[in-house]
């Protein structure tokens, strides 16, 4: 459980990234929810990319999963919230989106779960 801070900040900003799916979802209004979830979300990201920098040498594999993690569980949500005022789509549509943006994220958590159980695999031999 060392890595509890790590689990902590993802489960902010899926946290945050849930409240406004859900909201969009049902078509709830807050008030500067869309501010919020990108802060939130963005100072997750720079809280994980700074932890990486001072993880010790990582092989290409690894890089690669942490590439796929920030992509899935950060950026590609973020861009999508910046983007939704400018789409002209259906709302059936937008919904839709959200979710795979939803599963993508999710997806993204195991791909940090299974970087976490690497390093204490490397660390116990």
């Amino acid at each position: 459980m060392k890595n509890f801070k790590q689990y902590f900040v993802t489960l902010i900003g899926m946290l945050f990234l849930t409240i406004y799916s859900v909201s969009s979802f049902f078509e709830i209004d807050f008030n500067y929810l869309f501010y919020i979830t990108i802060f939130v979300m963005s100072v997750c990201l720079l809280i994980k990319i700074f932890y990486w920098y001072n993880i010790s040498k990582s092989s290409e594999r690894e890089n690669f999963l942490r590439f796929s993690f920030l992509i899935l569980t950060y950026f590609l949500p973020i861009y999508m919230i910046i983007q939704e005022p400018t789409l002209i789509i259906d709302m059936t549509i937008l919904k839709i989106s959200y979710l795979i943006i939803f599963i993508f994220a999710f997806i993204g958590i195991f791909i940090e779960r299974y970087l976490f159980i690497i390093k204490e695999k490397i660390k116990e031999s």
